[in-house]
């Protein structure tokens, strides 16, 4: 183990800040370290990583605005405007004109759009099974009972 930076200007061994770190401080750096790797993993698909999360969100649902996609990405309206351009323009989606509303648009992916959220979905399963690698089920269970504590404790913070 050698020494690393989470965060902030001071260096420790891995070993001293995993034993010793406030647990939020593990959490974020572990984070960080979950993105970088799935951004290189990700390198692939061509697309940012803004991109690629909203490609992947257009995946599991449909949504009747650009509005509505942009409340659940939680990104400003004119945000998801110019992804939906350049994700059209580089082919991963379609869009089409509703029937009965010839100003709205339906986004779809298109053949390449679904190819990379099914290349994409196999990596995350590929990373999530590499985070939990040694865990027993009763481990898993009990760190979902934690995380858990955590979220709620997080929530009432106003």
């Amino acid at each position: 183990m050698g020494k690393i930076k989470p965060i902030g200007c001071w260096e420790m061994s891995e070993k001293e800040f995993l034993n010793t770190a406030n647990p939020m401080m593990i959490m974020i750096f572990i984070n960080q370290m979950h993105r970088k790797k799935m951004e290189r993993l990700l390198e692939g698909t061509g697309l940012h990583r803004a991109q690629h999360r909203l490609l992947m969100t257009l995946s599991e649902g449909k949504f009747e605005s650009q509005a509505e996609l942009a409340a659940v990405l939680e990104v400003s309206t004119a945000t998801v405007a110019v992804s939906l351009k350049k994700l059209e323009r580089d082919g991963y989606i379609q869009k089409t004109t509703k029937k009965d509303d010839s100003r709205a648009k339906f986004v779809s992916l298109t053949e390449k759009g679904e190819d990379v959220v099914a290349r994409s979905r196999e990596i995350f399963a590929f990373m999530d099974q590499c985070v939990v690698r040694g865990f027993s089920e009763e481990e898993l269970v009990t760190l979902r009972k934690f995380l858990k504590q955590m979220y709620d404790n997080v929530k009432e913070i106003e």
